[in-house]
């Protein structure tokens, strides 16, 4: 009599995309349900690229389920500060993943190979967002930096984060909200003419951006922060990312 194949997830990885611009390296890591069961609230944990410094993305980073035979990128970006081009690395994606009733752990390892710098092929918005988390009081405050070097003339107008908790929020002065309190928030500077003196100019950052949640602990989720030509007088260049938020449970 045939024996039944237990079913359960499975987890491999193939060629990965990576490509050395401006001041990171972007590797894209294929993981894929080789097995025959779904992998149910998939979480990202860790990424490492030996010892080299992570810049994206935040962890933990929920993926949500991965069917069998379906695959997913795992995008990070690490810091290309000392690199060499033709250097080997090793990078290890940790995670987990629920099959049935039973949380589990998985580990993946991929050897890759430093390509050479490059010109970026899309250009983007030189700004990121700071955290600070208190567990104490629920609150995670955010800081928005705008990297632009001095004489640009795109100055940051409006900060959008994705939410999977209940939450409520705060602007600084200048700035107004956008939100359906669970699933997103916008605040956007409310200046209506030139000069926008409350736009984030170039080399310039606000606080003041806050969430409060009756979840504590936390969890990625992505961001956009986009910007305002002060010269041509409309939208310019935007810098995507994660940041930490309210974890869903």
């Amino acid at each position: 009599m045939p024996q039944a194949v237990a079913q359960a997830p499975s987890f491999s990885t193939r060629t990965p995309v990576i490509l050395n611009s401006g001041n990171v390296l972007l590797v894209a890591i294929p993981v894929l349900n080789s097995g025959n069961a779904s992998a149910n609230n998939l979480i990202i944990t860790d990424i490492t690229m030996g010892s080299v410094p992570r810049v994206q993305p935040a962890l933990p980073l929920p993926l949500g389920t991965l069917a069998k035979g379906n695959s997913t990128a795992v995008n990070a970006r690490f810091s290309n500060n000392g690199l060499t081009a033709g250097s080997r690395y090793l990078v290890t994606v940790r995670g987990t993943y629920e099959a049935g009733n039973v949380t589990l752990g998985f580990s993946l390892n991929r050897t890759i190979v430093v390509p050479a710098l490059v010109a970026p092929p899309v250009p983007f918005l030189a700004a990121h967002m700071q955290v600070t988390v208190d567990e104490v009081l629920s609150t995670w405050s955010y800081t928005v930096f705008n990297d632009e070097p001095s004489g640009s003339q795109r100055f940051v107008n409006a900060i959008s984060l994705d939410m999977a908790a209940p939450f409520t929020v705060t602007a600084p002065a200048g700035w107004a909200v956008n939100t359906d309190n669970f699933f997103y928030v916008l605040w956007y500077a409310t200046d209506q003419q030139l000069p926008y003196p409350h736009q984030i100019a170039p080399g310039a950052s606000l606080g003041g951006f806050q969430i409060q949640s009756p979840r504590r602990n936390s969890e990625g989720r992505a961001f956009s922060i986009t910007s305002w030509n002060h010269q041509s007088d409309q939208a310019d260049l935007v810098a995507l990312g994660t940041a930490l938020t309210p974890s869903r449970t």
